[in-house]
């Protein structure tokens, strides 16, 4: 493949690490779930055969669901999946629509990129803070920097997909 249709080995080099961290956030977000399931299971037995639930066992599954929710948008965003308003794309000519991927690909790189700033700044509040779960007793900024990594994650995607429109996953499905 030459250098000006497919970006050559760079691409192949990011291609290869956008399939490692969709493994990785695949992994997290099914270890977030399972943890759910096991929190919430585990206290409803709890209640039903012991007459009391797990102490903690509810906020550890909100705080699993909020990870799992905060990588499902990595993840919609690696398949491209991710919300978009569709009408748009049949408001211009057909070719143009390589180009205004590209645009809208660099423009959702830099929104990504401004919130993943924020929420770091945000992260780095409730660390310097001290905050810690009421209920728990634990700091709640390592479940919070998952945010800023979600916002980083579908940057870079955002950005690969912009610079190497072939590495974007294809969305052909119903219209």
């Amino acid at each position: 493949m030459s250098q000006a249709a497919g970006g050559g080995p760079e691409r192949d080099r990011v291609g290869r690490l956008l399939d490692l961290l969709l493994r990785f956030e695949t992994a997290a977000a099914v270890f977030a779930m399972l943890s759910i399931a096991v929190a919430l299971g585990a206290d409803l037995i709890g209640r039903e055969l012991f007459g009391s639930g797990i102490f903690g066992a509810q906020r550890v599954a909100v705080y699993a669901t909020i990870v799992a929710g905060l990588l499902g948008f990595a993840l919609a965003t690696a398949r491209n999946m991710h919300l978009r308003v569709k009408a748009l794309e049949k408001l211009a000519p057909a070719a143009w629509n390589g180009p205004l991927e590209r645009i809208g690909s660099a423009v959702s790189a830099a929104i990504c990129l401004g919130l993943a700033w924020y929420a770091l700044l945000f992260v780095r509040e409730t660390f310097s803070v001290g905050e810690r779960s009421v209920t728990l007793q634990i700091a709640i900024w390592p479940i919070q920097a998952v945010l800023p990594y979600t916002f980083a994650s579908a940057a870079l995607r955002h950005a690969a997909f912009a610079i190497w429109p072939h590495l974007k996953p294809s969305t052909a499905g119903p219209e």
